[in-house]
């Protein structure tokens, strides 16, 4: 399997067990929503990051990898001062959430950019 496609798969899984466990903590339909929301946008950013990181390739690794933290810090200043305002989402759940989804993700990618 080519490592963007086993990261995906890799990413979307624990998207999926992270959020369902953050369920069991927010248990609002709203707080529900806010996280569903959130990890829809750190899987779609978390692809794009490392999309950037292997176009880089390996000869500047960290270059692209510190693009793709600069895209999830931008992405996650923007989603806590626009996006969860205009859509009254719960802050707590949302921002919580995305972190978290960002943080695992970002810990599994160095394993996969280096195939």
């Amino acid at each position: 399997m080519k490592a963007g496609a086993l990261y995906a798969v890799a990413t979307l899984a624990l998207i999926g067990v992270l959020g369902w466990l953050f369920t069991l903590g927010f248990k609002t339909p709203e707080a529900r929503e806010a996280i569903l929301i959130s990890g829809v946008i750190a899987f779609i950013i978390q692809m794009i990051s490392f999309a950037i990181a292997k176009q880089i390739g390996k000869e500047s690794i960290f270059l692209g990898w510190g693009l793709g933290a600069l895209l999830r810090l931008f992405t996650l200043a923007l989603y806590a001062m626009i996006v969860v305002r205009a859509l009254g989402l719960p802050a707590n759940a949302a921002l919580i959430s995305m972190a978290t989804f960002f943080f695992v993700a970002i810990i599994i990618e160095p394993l996969l950019l280096a195939k």
